[in-house]
């Protein structure tokens, strides 16, 4: 008969729990654990036991070579799976806590990686917190290079559309000024140049009559 299921020791009671609230990582890692980390597989006793702790250990060390790597978002998520994995799925089986010794051993060493694991999350957390704020820094930093530019852009077209607008002033101002000169001599005036910049109250140049 195999042994009985007890209950979990405090070294197993939960996986690693190591987002921080209103960190810089925190929806990077939340969306790795919606998209990476929900599963846990349904153990069966008619398996060995060191069948799942061989499964157990290869996500570990998958674990161990991405942060090696620094290759976070992987080791993030295979740290979740193993402490997932070693926490949660593991002492379902009925094997997990028998008194013999072989299983006492993987117990134990299991146990010892759970709590290595979950300290290398926390340090992976650290990791991700400080590449999300040196992200945040250099998106803000484009954020304001691209609004000064843009600030660049607006006062050069407002000073371009000020130029415009003296040139059409006075583009007008010639064209009122020959009408003003033909109108006055079809009317047999003389045409007061010095005259030119006033205005009768109408917008229109000075004639003086012969």
């Amino acid at each position: 008969m195999p042994p009985q299921r007890g209950g979990r020791s405090n070294g197993t009671a939960a996986a690693a729990t190591v987002v921080s609230n209103h960190s810089p990582s925190q929806a990077r890692r939340e969306r790795l654990k919606r998209t990476e980390c929900q599963t846990i597989p349904t153990l069966s006793n008619l398996f060995p036991i060191e069948r799942y702790y061989g499964a157990a250990y290869k996500v570990l060390e998958a674990h161990d070579e991405a942060l090696s790597e620094r290759n976070l978002d992987d080791a993030y998520v295979y740290g979740k799976r193993f402490g997932n994995f070693a926490s949660k799925a593991l002492p379902t089986h009925d094997y997990y806590r028998s008194p013999q010794p072989k299983y006492q051993r993987l117990r134990i060493k299991c146990e010892a990686d759970l709590g290595r694991v979950i300290g290398q999350l926390e340090k992976v957390a650290a990791l991700m917190d400080a590449e999300e704020a040196e992200r945040q820094k250099r998106e803000e930093e484009e954020r304001k290079r691209l609004w000064a530019i843009e600030q660049a852009r607006l006062k050069k077209e407002a000073e371009r559309k000020r130029r415009e607008e003296m040139e059409r002033k006075k583009r007008e101002a010639i064209l009122a000024s020959a009408e003003a000169r033909r109108k006055a001599e079809d009317a047999g005036e003389e045409y007061d140049e010095s005259a030119e910049l006033e205005e009768n109250g109408t917008g229109a140049p000075v004639t003086v009559g012969l």
